[in-house]
């Protein structure tokens, strides 16, 4: 559902974008709020997705029940498992990144992450600015609770890509876990 999100999103904001003079587009109206839904529609499908997985990770890697990836990787993070120093160090390394999915998704300090923020307050901004200095050229950009607009193609992409990183991160060390096991 998060690539179907994905799709939707750059059908959609193609549609919005040929109706517009890209010299002074003007993000308003039935397009803004397609587009927004999409993308908060993708970023909730992408937390959804690893909650879901963090059940099993968590019973297979820890034989604990847990029902969301942020309270797995808060055991990945203070578990000293050398099984787990991959994934540990991926997590804590993207923590601190503020525009990291994994960051976005599940939060790393006090207060709500993007996931958390989207589903009760719908904190995400799109803005057409210019995207060279003094130039008159723009493009469509992505403002996220406090931070400095990002090109909005650029943080689809970085995403998914993200996303699926931390799957495969977490995959593998289920993978090392479940064949030493097995030993």
């Amino acid at each position: 559902m998060m690539y179907f999100a994905e799709y939707n999103i750059h059908d959609v904001k193609s549609d919005f974008e040929s109706t517009q003079n890209m010299e002074c587009p003007a993000l308003y109206g039935i397009g803004k709020t397609q587009i927004l839904f999409y993308v908060e529609s993708m970023i909730l499908f992408a937390r959804n997705a690893l909650d879901v997985a963090a059940t099993v990770y968590s019973k297979l890697i820890f034989n604990k029940r847990t029902d969301s990836y942020n309270e797995f990787s808060k055991r990945v993070i203070s578990s000293n498992n050398s099984l787990l120093t991959e994934l540990k160090s991926y997590l804590e390394n993207h923590s601190g990144n503020t525009l990291s999915a994994f960051r976005l998704l599940c939060g790393t300090e006090k207060g709500r992450a993007l996931r958390d923020i989207i589903v009760h307050q719908s904190n995400i901004k799109l803005a057409y600015l210019e995207y060279k200095e003094n130039s008159e050229k723009e493009r469509l950009f992505l403002i996220l609770k406090d931070t400095e607009p990002v090109d909005f193609n650029c943080f689809i992409t970085t995403f998914l890509e993200e996303v699926e990183e931390l799957f495969s991160k977490t995959n593998n060390c289920l993978k090392a876990t479940v064949e030493n096991s097995l030993k």
